[in-house]
């Protein structure tokens, strides 16, 4: 197989993961599926821009499998953003006077995590290199799927 003859680059795992149904594990599809996800929230305003925009769950889950296929910079940046979103709103008040702002919301957050410059690499080249080497080491989990699955 050419994935453990190492012979298998970024475009290939896209073709295994876009396949219907996927010929790549959950986890690589999901990882690639975050990064199409938070793609626009990172470009327009980087990390926590995109956890803020969809919240704790989402960033903690997309982050797992980040974590999972081995881009352990940008999981881990995603899981810490997450947790600390929940403590931010954990700590507002329940009845504020008047109606929130939310870009000033948002930019107690963004202080509050130091955003949005993360010093991390961008999450693209970071996964790009990471999935390349979680199919390398891990070429079992690359499979056509068998009728039953179908």
């Amino acid at each position: 197989m050419a994935i453990a003859a190492g012979e298998i680059d970024l475009a290939d795992l896209l073709c295994l993961a876009s396949a219907e149904p996927p010929w790549a594990p959950a986890v690589v599809v999901d990882a690639i599926a975050g990064l199409f996800a938070s793609e626009g929230d990172y470009a327009n305003g980087g990390a926590d821009q995109f956890v803020w925009n969809h919240g704790a769950a989402t960033a903690r889950a997309i982050g797992a499998a980040w974590l999972a296929v081995g881009a352990v910079e940008n999981g881990e940046l995603l899981v810490e953003l997450a947790a600390a979103l929940e403590r931010s709103e954990a700590e507002t008040p329940p009845d504020p006077p008047g109606p929130p702002d939310p870009l000033q919301a948002f930019m107690a957050y963004r202080r509050r995590v130091g955003g949005p410059d993360f010093n991390r690499p961008a999450p693209h080249d970071e996964l790009a290199e990471a999935l390349v080497e979680y199919a390398h080491e891990h070429p079992e989990a690359f499979s056509r799927p068998s009728r039953s699955d179908v």
